[in-house]
């Protein structure tokens, strides 16, 4: 696969949808989904209801995400639930923005935590990463 010129926290969108990209291999490139803010709402909720009954929230990727605050995707999630979708492998990025600081630093913390349940590849290309 072709290498990109995008970066850790550049915003892209294919097929009507937008995604944050991540890290890319030869083989993979990695990438959260921007959900819109109905989306949003729903997996916060159901991520509520999932922790006030104890269960262990962190132990799934589905609950794994970071509500953004950086302008033009305020208030929506980036879901880390399929960071190597093959879907997005094999097209150009069309790049439409970047990450504030804050969401580059909580993106990095959400994909390194210590409960991560993202690929292993994803969280060492990750963790080598300096924000600054």
């Amino acid at each position: 696969m072709e290498k990109t010129l995008a970066q850790f926290g550049s915003i892209f969108r294919h097929k009507e949808k937008d995604y944050i990209f991540l890290a890319q291999t030869d083989e993979i490139l990695y990438a959260a989904l921007i959900l819109d803010e109905g989306q949003t709402r729903q997996l916060q909720n159901i991520s509520d209801r999932v922790e006030t009954r104890g269960s262990f929230r962190k132990e799934s990727a589905v609950y794994s995400f970071v509500i953004l605050t950086t302008s033009d995707f305020q208030n929506r999630a980036a879901h880390f639930a399929k960071t190597d979708n093959s879907e997005h492998q094999t097209f150009k990025l069309e790049l439409i923005g970047f990450l504030n600081k804050g969401d580059l630093l909580r993106v990095k913390n959400e994909i390194v935590s210590k409960n991560s349940t993202l690929p292993l590849k994803l969280i060492e290309l990750v963790k080598q990463l300096n924000i600054i």
